[in-house]
């Protein structure tokens, strides 16, 4: 399994409900680590560390590159246990 993270701007930023361009990246930290800081809930999600709780999923490809990988659902993970999912 490989993990993407970057700080590197995407290829290809896509104008968001605003009309103001965001990166992939961009766009996949606002729905996890920049919510969770929001909810003031980050301790606990939005992460993947130690001492987290482990709601996570697996895709095919790099998200982060195109992002309809992250319909490629290949594994999910909640609280720490394994979802079975038939999608």
């Amino acid at each position: 399994v490989k993990a993407y993270a970057t700080s590197e701007p995407a290829p290809d930023p896509r104008p968001g409900p605003t009309g103001i361009l965001f990166s992939l990246d961009q766009r996949i930290k606002s729905a996890t680590i920049n919510t969770a800081m929001l909810l003031g809930i980050n301790d606990d999600l939005g992460s993947i560390d130690i001492g987290k709780t482990a709601d996570i999923i697996a895709v095919k490809g790099n998200p982060i590159q195109d992002i309809e990988n992250i319909k490629n659902i290949r594994f999910v993970m909640k609280e720490g246990k394994k979802v079975d999912f038939n999608f």
